[in-house]
């Protein structure tokens, strides 16, 4: 009994460490979905709904990563300072058979990897030092 109710505990304890961590797959679903959702969703996975500026719904995990949804554009940024998260992202975006890399842009010291598919676009790249994914609709698909 011991043995399970460890085994248990390990378990519950490993999920709830990594519920923070957004996947390319769970970004791209956000992206498509609105506001009461996505702030239903984050908060499943324990972040934490900071409220709206200037049609920019925000939502933290800690002090390591933030999601912005702009209301209007339906258009999403996701900020990690966690470098094995964006490590995770990029591996996901390379086996993904979804989205494919369309080119690479370096700006200033920042630079970002494009990749599009399934009617849209993201980013991920440094910006300023922070690892960050940007995902947009392009060709008006929702």
């Amino acid at each position: 009994m011991k043995k399970i109710l460890a085994l248990l505990t390990a378990v519950l304890l490993a999920t709830s460490v990594f519920a923070q961590d957004l996947s390319i797959t769970d970004i791209a679903h956000l992206q498509k979905k609105d506001l009461d959702y996505t702030k239903d969703y984050l908060n499943r996975k324990g972040w934490v709904f900071k409220g709206i500026r200037e049609g920019n719904a925000t939502w933290a995990y800690g002090q390591t990563a933030m999601f912005v949804l702009d209301i209007q554009e339906q258009e999403v940024s996701y900020m990690t300072l966690d470098e094995e998260q964006y490590k995770k992202l990029l591996a996901e975006l390379n086996l993904s058979t979804v989205f494919k890399f369309a080119e690479v842009e370096i700006d200033e010291g920042d630079f970002y990897l494009s990749y599009e598919g399934n009617g849209q676009m993201l980013a991920l790249g440094v910006r300023h030092g922070e690892h960050v994914l940007h995902m947009v609709v392009v060709n008006g698909a929702r």
